[in-house]
């Protein structure tokens, strides 16, 4: 699997449920409202032009017909002049439609069919208001004709000696201008405004998804690394196309969080495998060790009761230690198991307190004098006095103390050395421990504290559990120091670690 080949993962995912489709369906929600809005808009916008321009250019019309001919004669209205007059102005516009009222805004007269007209009394506010020249144009009254509806009118007073006698009321859009509104519903420039919304509002939709589409390109093709990224086994490396923008965005900044995430995922499923590793040949490493001293047991023993009439007292007693010599060893590796096992559960912490370092060393020198006069190695602990006052657990410094000794003593040869020396500043006592023995290869000091590696020490007769070091390592750890190493093959080896002292500790 190749992270650089995304196009190769095809996702289960349906169009119509991808970010592209909502967005696209949303905008064309959103179109459909905005097109509606402007075409209503548009609409009312040119119903209150047409009506504004109408009133304001039949302004003074009732005016001048009040003032052709009297409309009231003696506080009686003059009906056969108003239908003269009525008749003359629908000649000259069709649509209007000429009302005779008195002061209370009752209907006095008019020339239009009885039953057409539906109240007998007109509201006289707007008609007031238009008169005294203080509204707002358009203005809307009541149509007689039609009571729900509003509409555009000129009025004028009709006074006769000093007093007012009534109105003349003119509707400016009479039922003859609502008939050939509705005819030319669908006239030319009715088609071309709704084609012409319909087109923009279809050409914003496309264009809308065209910008959509460019915008979730990189989304897309993120989407396409992680399906990669997730069907794969997590050991290649995660490396989506980064924006060159010189200010990068929300999806450049999803790619770089997913690409530290993935990253990450790397390692620790790196890590994982090599725990994994680990662990199997740990527990093959554990098998061996524990196998090899128990069946050495069991076969002295075997030997002793199947030979038991044949053998001599001498020759028993030669098996019988044997097999001894073997059960303290696999003894010795069951406890150091146990005990690297406690270290790693963290439920064993230091207990930090102050000892003196020198006093320690050289008891742990007195106990391995034995062992190391017999096989003729000069141990010695410099130097032989002083204080060395230091703060640690003092019970697992004695434990690396003793691995790290009897380590040297192991892979040193008949004739040889070990010293352990004391080095004191103003922070920490350093212990160095030494040795002439075969040395350690440069291929082999990374490994030495792995847990059960012996590596290949010229020369030497390893009969360790492969867990001392490994135990010093883990108990350093807890004290937050660690250990150096020098060596070369031939050459003796060095360990050396640190431990605060008393003026550091305070």
């Amino acid at each position: 699997m190749t992270m650089g080949t995304p196009s190769a993962a095809t996702g289960d995912l349906h169009w119509a449920h991808t970010l592209l489709a909502k967005l696209s369906a949303v905008l064309f929600v959103l179109f459909c409202i905005i097109g509606l809005t402007a075409f209503s808009i548009g609409r009312y916008a040119t119903d209150m032009y047409h009506q504004e321009l109408t009133q304001r250019l039949n302004l003074d019309i009732a005016e001048h017909i009040a003032a052709d001919q009297p409309l009231m004669q003696n506080g009686q209205p003059n009906l056969a002049a108003l239908k003269d007059l009525a008749h003359y102005a629908m000649v000259i516009n069709p649509t209007t439609e000429i009302y005779l009222l008195d002061p209370t805004g009752k209907v006095l007269g008019h020339a239009l069919p009885e039953a057409s007209v539906q109240v007998d009394t007109v509201q006289l506010a707007p008609i007031v208001a238009f008169i005294s020249g203080s509204a707002d144009l358009p203005l809307l009254g009541q149509d007689p004709r039609n009571p729900d509806k509003q509409k555009v009118f000129s009025a004028a007073p009709i006074v006769e000696q000093g007093q007012l006698q009534g109105y003349l009321y003119t509707i400016l859009g009479g039922k003859f201008y609502d008939n050939l509104s509705v005819s030319v519903q669908d006239s030319y420039v009715l088609t071309i405004s709704s084609t012409a919304i319909v087109v923009a509002v279809v050409f914003g939709f496309l264009a809308g998804i065209a910008i959509f589409h460019l915008l979730t390109r990189r989304l897309r093709r993120l989407t396409r690394y992680v399906e990669v990224f997730q069907r794969g086994d997590f050991s290649e490396p995660f490396n989506p196309p980064l924006s060159n923008a010189r200010h990068s965005d929300e999806i450049n900044a999803l790619m770089l969080a997913f690409k530290a995430m993935a990253t990450r995922i790397n390692h620790q499923y790196t890590a994982l495998k090599e725990l994994d590793r680990n662990r199997r040949e740990l527990i093959t490493n554990i098998s061996h060790d524990l196998r090899t001293p128990l069946v050495s047991v069991q076969g002295y023993l075997e030997t002793v009761i199947i030979k038991h009439d044949s053998l001599n007292d001498s020759e028993k007693l030669t098996y019988l230690k044997k097999a001894l010599r073997h059960g303290k060893r696999l003894r010795k590796l069951i406890a150091e198991l146990f005990e690297l096992s406690r270290l790693d559960s963290n439920s064993l912490q230091p207990k930090i307190e102050q000892f003196h370092l020198l006093e320690l060393l050289q008891d742990l020198a007195q106990d391995f004098t034995y062992q190391a006069s017999r096989r003729n190695i000069r141990l010695s602990v410099l130097p032989p006095s002083g204080e060395f006052c230091v703060y640690a657990d003092i019970a697992m410094i004695q434990r690396v103390l003793e691995n790290l000794i009897e380590n040297a003593l192991r892979y040193t040869p008949r004739g040889g050395w070990v010293k352990v020396l004391l080095e004191e500043d103003d922070q920490q006592v350093s212990v160095h421990i030494t040795d002439s023995g075969c040395g350690i290869t440069s291929h082999d000091i990374p490994k030495i504290f792995d847990r059960f590696y012996r590596g290949s020490r010229l020369g030497a007769k390893d009969t360790g559990t492969g867990l001392g070091l490994a135990i010093v390592k883990r108990i350093l750890d807890l004290h937050h120091t660690p250990i150096q190493v020098k060596s070369a093959p031939d050459r003796g080896t060095a360990f050396t670690f640190s431990l605060p002292s008393q003026l550091a500790a305070h």
